[in-house]
């Protein structure tokens, strides 16, 4: 009796004791999925910053845990990439903003002189160098016309010359031909007065 009253308290020695370590284990797995379920609570409403798993172990849960973090650096990684992008695209698009209000009042000297970010400083000197080419556009457009204008001047000039020209030796012309007629009318009452002496 001695021998099954010590088995029995064995038995249930060992019963109380898997209970114990069953419940330990079930509180465990507890505690570790519902700190699972508010890390990943945390990612899905963009919580990057979030407190990092600082137990290390080999658990299932641990490699879960250490797969979040890994996720949570590069979300939030990208995350910051996305907001800079974001700041330097602004950036440009106020930039060339101001320059093309500029342009459109006149000002041909509205290039942008700061440079952008390394992604976009090839559009920054394209705008410039459309810029530059429009100036000399222009340049050679008032040029042509400051030639044509000049010529256009002198021609008239010219013209001008030539008609004084013309006016004086029609002058000329008229007068040369009415000395020549009253020389013929002389010469004819000349020989008209010689052939009446004879």
């Amino acid at each position: 009796t001695a021998l099954f009253a010590g088995a029995c308290f064995l038995t249930l020695a060992s019963l109380v004791a898997t209970a114990w370590v069953a419940m330990r284990l079930i509180k465990s797995f507890d505690a570790g999925f519902a700190a699972l379920d508010r890390s990943l609570l945390r990612l899905g409403h963009g919580e990057y910053d979030g407190r990092t798993y600082e137990k290390e172990g080999k658990t299932e849960i641990d490699k879960l845990f250490a797969a979040i973090d890994q996720t949570r650096a590069k979300l939030f990684k990208a995350d910051q990439e996305i907001t800079e992008n974001e700041r330097a695209r602004t950036f440009v698009i106020c930039e060339l903003d101001a320059a093309l209000q500029q342009l459109s009042q006149g000002n041909l000297t509205a290039q942008v002189e700061e440079s952008f970010p390394k992604e976009f400083e090839s559009l920054r000197v394209s705008f410039n160098t459309a810029l530059h080419q429009l100036c000399s556009a222009i340049e050679d457009v008032r040029d042509a016309a400051n030639i044509m204008h000049h010529s256009s001047a002198a021609l008239s000039s010219s013209n001008d010359e030539l008609s004084k020209r013309t006016a004086l030796q029609t002058v000329v012309c008229e007068r040369t031909s009415t000395a020549l007629t009253r020389l013929t009318e002389m010469a004819a009452g000349s020989a008209n007065s010689t052939s009446e002496a004879y």
